[in-house]
């Protein structure tokens, strides 16, 4: 019981992690918007990790990103919103694929 109880503690007591995310902004999307504003999310994590592995060289990584960000409509708010959010917080690397 006790190897149950002091980490479950120690879990709930401390506090986490916050880098500035404006949960009024996500709760104010609809499902759509929410989706849109994910991918964009995803999207630019993806490339900002596999960028700093070293998996994807500076190069094929701003092609990806420029691909990306030219093929969705400006109309698409959320996704460069998450975008960009996605990227914060990461290493300084990534700074160059903000939008």
């Amino acid at each position: 019981m006790k190897r149950l109880l002091l980490p479950l503690l120690a879990v709930i007591a401390l506090p986490t992690a916050t880098y500035g995310l404006d949960v009024n902004y996500l709760n104010s999307l609809n499902r759509a918007e929410a989706f849109t504003y994910g991918s964009g999310f995803g999207a630019s994590s993806m490339i900002c990790a596999a960028y700093k592995t070293g998996s994807i060289k500076k190069k094929v990584a701003l092609k990806i990103t420029s691909n990306l960000l030219l093929k969705i409509p400006k109309s698409m708010l959320e996704y460069f919103v998450g975008w960009n959010e996605g990227l914060e917080g990461r290493d300084e690397k990534c700074e160059i694929f903000k939008f």
